[in-house]
This record gives structure tokens, sequence and C-alpha cells, in this order.
């Protein structure tokens, strides 16, 4: 399995990927913006819709593109910084956020209403999936800064609660799903960075344990296809990670590969249920005499059927980004840049329209 080849060819804006078969994938970028500059929110796609919601903003600070009207249109719901966000059926639920209650805010995408729940504790930093007709709010940290393990489980066609738990306490976790499988894995506690992933049976209802390549936090999930995967993060205050785990559902293995570039505070979306892309996020660079903050630009596109990757880069640096699907469009939204040292937030959002084109000569220079 070749996971580390790059190929790739960057035309005026466009990428064309070349893959071992007669057709090229087309990447064309363009922007839009939300109503308010704002890092550390959550992306979340529920039927045409993307939902961009929470960061470091007042009011108005949830952004809602329509892909069947292609528009904007904005709300108040009084979501906080780092909520966690998951769909399932047709609706979408964002819960938890620093600064915020327990409150969890379910969108129904066919009735087009809003509606509260709750969480069984308040916190942030948590990470939350669904399987079956479960949605998942699990890990987290209490704003007296204690970590949990706690696992708040909606089952959405009943609207029951339950609770169950992790197999460690953390915080700064990440959490994706593939068939019947939910997996939350990484984070850090009062102890360290953690190597945990705890997996979901939604079959049978138990939970194992397994192990990333490397400890790590604020890290990134997604899954496209089969895999689930887990991204960069930070496996110290200083180093940032290339690293990414991906577990193949189907066999219930593992294998690693590597971003282009180690860093933490990226985001993920997938698209076609082929692509899984990972944008933007916070690196540091050294000289002789100190640690240097920075953002990045680049874009890691995974291709689940060729096993290959390629590069990509949005229009401008930028970390504590969020990302969302809409049809074959990718958002890029909000974040964080950094200058002198200083962190300041975006409005951006960077808008991926993948489109697939059958090509029957192939150019063997790349």
């Amino acid at each position: 399995m070749v996971l580390n080849q790059c190929i790739y060819k960057a035309i005026l804006g466009t990428l064309v990927l070349w893959i071992c078969f007669p057709s090229i994938l087309s990447i064309q970028l363009r922007g839009a913006a939300l109503n308010q500059a704002r890092g550390e929110l959550t992306g979340i796609s529920i039927g045409d819709t993307a939902i961009f919601a929470g960061g470091d903003t007042g009011p108005y600070d949830c952004d809602m593109f329509s892909g069947s009207a292609q528009n904007w249109t904005y709300l108040d719901l009084g979501v906080r910084v780092q909520p966690a966000a998951v769909s399932l059926g047709s609706c979408a639920l964002i819960g938890g956020g620093m600064f915020a209650d327990n409150t969890v805010f379910l969108f129904n995408s066919t009735s087009l209403e809003w509606s509260d729940l709750t969480l069984s504790q308040e916190r942030h930093s948590l990470a939350a999936t669904s399987v079956k007709q479960l949605a998942m709010f699990g890990g987290g940290i209490d704003y007296d800064g204690i970590s949990t393990n706690l696992v708040d489980v909606l089952d959405v066609d009943s609207q029951t609660w339950s609770v169950t738990y992790l197999s460690a306490k953390r915080y700064k976790l990440a959490a994706a799903s593939a068939r019947h499988y939910a997996l939350f894995a990484g984070g850090e506690s009062q102890t360290g960075h953690s190597d945990v992933v705890d997996i979901y049976d939604g079959n049978t209802k138990t939970w194992s344990v397994a192990t990333l390549s490397q400890a790590r936090s604020n890290l990134v999930a997604v899954s496209v296809g089969k895999y689930i995967l887990f991204a960069g993060g930070e496996t110290n205050h200083v180093q940032y990670s290339n690293v990414v785990d991906i577990f193949d559902s189907e066999t219930g293995e593992w294998c690693n590969a590597t971003l282009s570039l180690g860093r933490s505070f990226l985001a993920a979306t997938s698209v076609g249920g082929r692509f899984a892309i990972f944008g933007g996020g916070q690196v540091r660079f050294s000289d002789t005499k100190q640690i240097f903050l920075s953002v990045t630009d680049r874009v890691d596109i995974f291709d689940a059927q060729t096993q290959q990757w390629s590069m990509y880069s949005l229009s401008f640096g930028r970390s504590h980004l969020a990302a969302a699907t809409v049809g074959n469009q990718v958002f890029f939204a909000g974040g964080q840049a950094v200058a002198n040292g200083f962190k300041f937030p975006f409005n951006a959002v960077d808008i991926l329209d993948f489109t697939e084109e059958l090509q029957l000569d192939l150019d063997p220079s790349y």
C-alpha cells in the first residue's frame, strides 16, 4: 500500500490530480465570507446545508450556507468557543463549548427548525460523531480544568439520552465513524498527551481499545469510504505532528501515512465518498535563538480509492478554522492568522469546487 506518493500539477489556482485511471480531478477555488471574523468554530453538513457555529465572536455566531439556494443566512445561537458538532439523519447537533452551558442545539433539516437539548455536563474541547441512530459527545474539560471520560449518547429515534464512558479521561481529542464503528482518539489530560483510541461497535454495543502510532492532541478526524483518518496534532507544546493514522473499518487494521507538513489546529472534511481534505493549521519553526509561531495555507488531499496524496493551497494561511462539505463544494471557514506573534480572526471562506472529468490521454510526465 503506497500512502505517501504525491502526484499533482498546479495551474492558475486549479489543481489537476493525475491518477492511474482515465480521469482527472479538478479543483476551482473561490471565496465567500462569514458574517463575523472568528476562529475556534466548528463546521458540519446536513443535507444541502453547511453550518459554521461558535467561535471567538459575539452575536450572530452561526452561519448557514444553502447549497440549493446558494446563499447564506445568519443566526445568534449563543454557541461559544470550541463546541463539537455531528450530523445524523435529518439532524445536525452542536454541543458544548467554552463560556457556554451544556446546551445542544439541534437543527432539523426537514422542518428547518432549531430546538435545544442538554448534555449531562458542561464542557468544551470535546469530540462528537455518530453511529447507527446514536449521536455521541465524548470527553472534554470542564471549567475547573478537569478532564472527563464521559460520553453523552442521544438516540435520535427515541430522543432519549444515555451515558457511557471512554477508557481514559481526556480533552482536545478527535472522533469520526465508518460503517458501525465510532472512534474517539488522542487528546490530552492532566498527565499528558494520549495515544488511546476508544472504539464503539454499534452492532454489539461494546467498547474496545486501540492505540495511535503517536500520542497527540488537537488532531483532526475524518471518514471517507471505509477509512477513518486521524491527522496532525501536537505531541507537546513545541512539536507538531505530520502523522496520519488510518483505520480500515472493514478489516479492523491500521496503517500510517504523513501529511506534507506537520501541524495542529487544522480542519478536515471529505467529498464524494472518496477524498479526505485537510486544510490550514498552526505550525512552528525555529532559528538558533527561538521558536516562532506561524500558520499555513497547505491543503493535503487523500484519495481513498488510489491511496495517493496530493497538495493544494487555501487563499491564505490560517489555523483554528472549520470545514464542511455540500455536494462537490468543500468549505474552509474562518480561522486565525498570526502577525508579530499575535493571533487575529478572519471571516474568509474558501470554497473548493471539486469536479471529475474523463481524460483518455494521460500525460505520462506526471
